[in-house]
């Protein structure tokens, strides 16, 4: 079991990695989003006392990387700027998904752990590969219409 927990462990890196390499963007808004809720309440403390060089080192900051993550986000969205762009994000990470949990069924196969469950998985998951392909196909065609 412990070979079959440290197999998982390194699938679950190498999706945090890829995930990330993909989804940066959406986490730079998240970030953004926070750090300019952050500074009004920053504005508001520095109006009320002009004269404390904590809040005006912390604002001073937290305008910095908002500026630092606005230039970041220009960047992402001029990447993936067009409709085209951000399907293949998507349908990048959605192979990506599929392939480990295909991995995750290979494992229970390997390691015997319900030959049922093992059959039943494996189904499900060639049936929704399936799916999404015969959906991504109907996409495609609505798109050359």
């Amino acid at each position: 079991m412990y070979e079959l927990h440290h197999l998982i462990e390194k699938l679950q890196e190498r999706r945090a990695e890829f995930e990330y390499k993909y989804t940066e963007e959406d986490d730079l808004v998240k970030v953004r989003e926070t750090l300019n809720k952050r500074l009004l309440v920053l504005r508001d403390k520095m109006i009320e006392d002009p004269n404390n060089e904590s809040v005006a080192l912390e604002y001073g900051f937290c305008f910095e990387e908002v500026e630092r993550i606005t230039k970041r986000l220009a960047y992402f969205r001029e990447k993936y700027a067009t409709k085209e762009a951000k399907i293949e994000k998507y349908e990048t990470l959605i192979k990506y998904n599929m392939q480990e949990l295909y991995s995750y069924v290979d494992f229970m196969k390997q390691f015997k752990i319900d030959e049922k469950l093992y059959e039943a998985m494996q189904n499900s998951l060639i049936s929704l590969d399936k799916n999404m392909t015969i959906l991504h196909d109907l996409n495609q065609e609505e798109d050359d219409e």
